[in-house]
Parts: structure tokens; sequence; C-alpha cells
């Protein structure tokens, strides 16, 4: 039988994990000479797990799916230029004052659905803005049928976005790009208090 071996307190390493998130002390690091940077590389060498330096994130200020992470501080938000480019997007389908109703596609629909999904990551409680796309657009095969943008919601048939739920997302996005500290706070305490009473259900607020 083969000797144990330890590897950093590790006993016969061998497995694997993608997208493996820590935390540790900012000045626990050293510089990895190979990519000439201050990050905790070199255990993975020790370990034999590969790597590459564009996969490597480490620091107070991470970009993780496009958007920036603050751990220490509990913050999220868009890039700058992420922003006004969602912004640039949603601007296409707002109406302005005395304007003619355009339409769009339903792959344009789906596009900004997509687009707003990941900016709403940061903003969740804009999420509902999106319901009145996922019925209109839903079950069409046709991506070429054309939708039209109104400014009311019909009473007797759903439309494929209210405008005023438009005008809320950039009223919001146009004065912040991160998402209130509250929010995290909340999820924490949610988390705790689910952990201390699993009978209890627990909400966000």
């Amino acid at each position: 039988m083969d000797r144990e071996k330890f590897v950093y307190g590790v006993k016969n390493p061998s497995s694997w994990m993608d997208d493996c998130f820590g935390i540790g002390w900012e000045n626990d690091i050293t510089c990895y000479a190979p990519y000439q940077r201050y990050m905790p590389t070199q255990c993975r060498d020790d370990l034999g797990i590969p790597h590459k330096e564009h996969k490597q994130l480490s620091g107070a200020i991470l970009k993780i799916i496009g958007l920036v992470i603050g751990p220490n501080k509990l913050t999220i938000a868009l890039p700058e230029e992420g922003r006004q480019n969602f912004l640039e997007e949603i601007d296409r389908y707002i109406i302005p004052t005395g304007g003619s109703p355009r339409r769009y596609t339903v792959r344009d629909w789906q596009h900004l659905a997509g687009c707003s999904n990941w900016a709403f990551n940061v903003f969740p409680l804009l999420s509902p803005m999106l319901s009145n796309v996922y019925d209109q657009t839903s079950g069409i095969a046709d991506l070429d049928k054309r939708i039209k943008v109104t400014r009311t919601v019909s009473a007797k048939r759903k439309l494929p976005l209210n405008l005023t739920d438009l005008e809320r997302v950039v009223d919001e996005l146009g004065h912040s790009d991160s998402c209130d500290d509250k929010l995290f706070l909340a999820l924490i305490l949610n988390h705790r208090a689910a952990e201390n009473n699993p009978a209890r259900p627990t909400a966000i607020i």
C-alpha cells in the first residue's frame, strides 16, 4: 500500500472542483512568479490543480458574470459600460412623447428579457417588470412576429410590456449602479433565522 500523501494538510489530494471560491486575510498572499501577480496560486501547483491566469480571480473587488462584486462590503453593481448599454437597449422600446408605437420581433423581446435578467441580478425587485414580456412571448414559434409596445396594459388582452415598467427600470438604473446593501443583510439574517428555526418560514423584506 502506498504511503499516505499530505499537501497543505490535505490527505491524498485527488479531487477537482469548478468555480470554487474562498476567503482569506488580505496580506496572506504571495507573488506567483509565472503570472507576476499577488494571488493564492502556488498552492494549486503543489496540489496538481491546472489553472489559467485569466480565470484566477483574487482581490477585494471581483468581476463575476460581468457584475462587479465587493465581498468585503457586501456590494454588487453593474459595470458602468454594461449599465449604459442596458439603458440604451431599453431606450429603443420607450415611446417618446408624441411618438408612434413601435413594433419589435419576438426575437428582439427575448433579447431584451435576457439583458434584463442579467441586470436584475443587481436589482432583483425590478424582476416583475418582465412578467408581461414572458406572458406575451411564451409559446410563440415565429421569432419574427412583431409585437407592439403600448403605454397601457389591456384588461382584455395581456400586452408585451407596459411602458411604465420600462420607465421604472430606467429611473432605477439611472440613479444607481448597485444594489442596496440592506438586501444582502436581509439575505444573511434570513439564512441565519432559517438555520436557528428550520420549521419557521422566512421571507426577505
